[in-house]
């Protein structure tokens, strides 16, 4: 069955995406047309996920020109520099400007290369010199929420709310965000329980999506009220949170992953990786090979924010030591893969694993979930990839290890004097010597905190390994 994808037409054995820019937004992007093309090499989810990418993309690109938003920062920023020296002239020099800006010969027409340009200066005269265009909607807020903080030099993980924008974006369209209503928040939340996601998954996209929104108010000078503060959005555990891994289930995947001829040496690091460590699978997906170090006394990965990705918070930006020399013989067998297929790019634009800009861990999570149900672990919802970090959590408060090296380890914030204190190579080596004592704890989970199927079956007796 053929796939019919918006602006998408075969080309030979590839594909091509083409769409036209609408002629009335022409002169603020720049181009006739946007134009994509793929290879026949290119695998079908690959280019499909790409096409509609870009068609969101292209979208919000074509919303935020109509409203009168500017996509070049750059002008942008003239545009309000202008305003404000007109605003400083006396009366009679600011109505010429004006007067000049709005006639026949030097307005706004579409045909006019300069008339966007102008329509921003006289939006940002009205405004005190602040450039604010004539609707905002909730994506076009992301992006300029994106910009500013690109521009301040800071990262953060996108997903969760790009994934909420998203999801509002199809409830409500490109409605100004000042005109948001709790009835559009509560349109949100409905359709995101009709398709099966968790309290916890909306409560975590709400705070995220009412955080935006009141820092588009604030930059908007806009004192109407919160449309998502009508709701009490909560992300504290539920009864669907993450187990950790009994030390049947981690026996099950260890047994798995030694008797499976195809298991990719990626997927094999990374599981070895979850389970030494308690990095979450975000964390590790992220690696480039600019952040392991296997040559030094102690080898260590570094969680920080890098080229491909941020991080969730600054306390998750740690070194973590790799304990176990089956962890430090699979990450050498990945990373020498990695240098072979990226040569010639720096180190630090070299992803290790299968994080994907767009769509985060997702693609990394997927693999180990497979892996996890491959191996018989029961499906349950609070067994899952991230169940490795919790059981690295167990182990660690079984071993007795102080609860500031616990943080230090697992990237959780904290107060105490303790959490800073010492030199890198010194907390490094508390580190080390914290998981060490921590692995043989692995597992020790008491099985009556399990619900009932979430444990292996008994093998009945005779029964073959």
């Amino acid at each position: 069955m053929s796939l019919q994808i918006p602006h998408v037409e075969s080309v030979g054995h590839g594909r091509r995406y083409r769409r036209k820019v609408p002629a009335d937004i022409q002169p603020v992007v720049g181009r006739k047309s946007w134009i994509h093309h793929w290879s026949g090499k290119v695998p079908e989810d690959r280019w499909i996920f790409e096409a509609r990418r870009l068609a969101r993309q292209h979208d919000l690109v074509i919303e935020r020109a109509r409203a009168g938003e500017l996509l070049d920062a750059t002008a942008v920023s003239d545009a309000e520099a202008t305003a404000r020296t007109i605003l400083n002239q006396d009366a009679n020099r600011r109505a010429a400007f004006i007067e000049l800006a709005t006639n026949d010969i030097f307005g706004v027409s579409a045909d006019n290369p300069r008339g966007p340009w102008l329509t921003a200066v006289l939006k940002a005269m009205d405004h005190g010199g602040t450039y604010v265009p004539d609707i905002v909607s909730l994506a076009a807020a992301y992006e300029r929420d994106k910009e500013a903080l690109s521009a301040q030099g800071k990262t953060r993980s996108e997903k969760a709310i790009q994934v909420g924008v998203d999801a509002f974006s199809r409830i409500v369209g490109a409605k100004d965000v000042r005109q948001i209503t709790p009835a559009d928040v509560e349109a949100w939340m409905n359709a995101g329980r009709k398709a099966g996601q968790s309290p916890r998954t909306i409560s975590r996209r709400g705070v995220s999506l009412k955080a935006l929104v009141k820092r588009a108010y604030l930059k908007l000078g806009h004192t109407g009220m919160n449309p998502f503060a009508a709701f009490s959005f909560s992300v504290k555990a539920s009864a669907t949170d993450r187990m950790p891994f009994h030390r049947q289930h981690l026996d099950q995947i260890a047994a798995y992953m030694a008797r499976s001829t195809r298991l990719k040496p990626e997927t094999r690091a990374l599981v070895l990786l979850a389970r030494n460590t308690g990095c979450g699978p975000a964390e590790l997906s992220g690696l480039t090979l600019a952040d392991i170090s296997l040559e030094s006394a102690i080898p260590y990965i570094w969680i920080r924010p890098n080229r491909i990705r941020g991080v969730k918070t600054a306390m998750r930006d740690r070194r973590v030591p790799l304990v176990g020399d089956d962890v430090v013989a699979a990450l050498n067998i990945v990373s020498q893969r990695a240098t072979r297929n990226g040569k010639g790019r720096p180190r630090d634009t070299i992803n290790l694993f299968r994080f994907h800009a767009e769509r985060g861990a997702d693609v990394t999570s997927a693999v180990l979930n497979k892996l996890i149900r491959s191996a018989g672990v029961p499906k349950s919802r609070r067994l899952s990839a991230y169940s490795w970090r919790h059981g690295m959590k167990e182990a660690l408060r079984a071993a007795h290890v102080p609860e500031h090296i616990q943080r230090r380890i697992l990237g959780h914030s904290g107060t105490a004097v303790a959490d800073n204190y010492g030199s890198p190579s010194g907390r490094l080596e508390e580190a080390r010597d914290a998981i060490t004592k921590a692995l043989p704890h692995l597992g020790d989970i008491d099985p009556l905190a399990y619900r009932p199927g979430e444990l292996p079956k008994p093998k009945a007796k005779g029964a073959k390994s």
